[in-house]
């Protein structure tokens, strides 16, 4: 199994295979440009693609569908008609909301994948609408859109192999909901900005939220670059020695008063986010405190791998991983997200049969 992960700055794939115990073991990892492809060697098995929440958008579109004829079984042919009918309604309004939080032009937008899920009939929950009688029938539609770029690159890498293809924040809190209750958030920590999601209920199921930090991990050292002038790297190694307690009593009081500045701005953009509750957490440099650790009314905490993988029926040895457990959630989440709609979702593995709106961007 190959989880190629598109980013700003690229790509970066790493590929891994289940073993006899059902443990994902590491094989390698590496990196490229646009227009650099995978080697085929690499790719044994399914080919997962997840774009970073900065390049793709998850849109969340409640159904309602009223029944002509109640007291008769909802029919395939039905089914297929009212979810093509009521997708065709929302699809131009979801790509203007795709197109504002990616600051794209709406007519850049692509889909990229879809599904439909959490079935209603007459209020009563089913996994598979077909058959029931009943008046109204509720779901959830998603859209995962994404820039035209973004299409381009996968092509690029995969060509036209079949991938799965899914938003980064998506992957890693529908992996969370299996262990944690909504609402619940993700925080990524990046070196120049910081993105975050909310799973949160809604009326028809739970609805994605998501927003930026104008702050970056850099923040943390670069502070001291700049007092001290001195190069960011020399500033970095100095910080690391701060949080290893590798520095005398003095020195601390120091370092920390000069980057308490870019904490306290971290504190008040987490105040004017909508985040609430438990956050998890990954981040691309040490952050001057341990998880868990409670800031600004929100607990932050480690994402739970082992956790999630558990509930999975599968487990990892970390000391395996070239990665911090947070980094290793990132890379394998999508992977968690292919093997829940492959098991759980019967009903979408026949609507992409049969709906051509359903399914990769063509």
């Amino acid at each position: 199994m190959v989880v190629v992960q598109i980013l700003p700055e690229g790509w970066e794939a790493t590929s891994f295979f289940q073993d006899q115990d059902n443990f994902f073991r590491f094989k390698r990892t590496w990196q490229g440009g646009a227009g650099k492809t995978v080697p085929a060697l690499s790719r044994s098995g399914q080919a997962i693609a997840v774009a970073d929440q900065s390049l793709a958008y998850n849109a969340v579109v409640p159904l309602r569908m009223e029944r002509e004829n109640p007291g008769e079984p909802l029919a395939p042919l039905e089914l297929e008609n009212m979810l093509a009918r009521e997708a065709g309604r929302s699809f131009n309004q979801c790509r203007l909301e795709a197109a504002g939080a990616l600051q794209a032009d709406d007519l850049d937008m692509v889909l990229m994948s879809s599904r439909v899920i959490g079935f209603r009939v007459d209020e009563h929950k089913v996994l598979n609408p077909i058959g029931f009688t009943g008046g109204k029938v509720e779901a959830v539609l998603e859209f995962v859109l994404a820039t035209r770029p973004v299409l381009e690159q996968v092509r690029a890498i995969f060509g036209r192999e079949k991938v799965f293809f899914t938003e980064s924040s998506r992957a890693m809190l529908r992996a969370l909901e299996k262990v944690e209750t909504p609402p619940l958030g993700f925080l990524d920590l990046g070196a120049k900005s910081a993105r975050f999601a909310i799973l949160a209920p809604a009326a028809t199921g739970e609805m994605i939220l998501r927003g930026r930090l104008e702050w970056g991990t850099d923040l943390l050292w670069q502070p001291i670059a700049s007092e001290w002038s001195i190069t960011e790297t020399a500033a970095r190694d100095i910080y690391e020695k701060l949080l290893r307690r590798e520095v005398s009593a003095s020195m601390e009081r120091k370092l920390r008063k000069i980057i308490k500045p870019s904490l306290d701005e971290l504190r008040l953009r987490l105040r004017a986010s909508r985040l609430k509750g438990k956050v998890f957490v990954r981040s691309d440099g040490k952050l001057p405190f341990v998880l868990p650790h409670m800031e600004s009314g929100l607990r932050l905490l480690e994402p739970p791998l082992l956790k999630v993988l558990a509930n999975f029926g599968l487990g990892i040895r970390p000391s395996e991983w070239p990665w911090p457990e947070s980094g290793i959630f990132r890379r394998l989440m999508p992977a968690l997200e292919f093997l829940s709609e492959r098991t759980d979702s019967e009903i979408n593995q026949w609507l992409r049969r049969h709906l051509n709106w359903l399914g990769p961007a063509g």
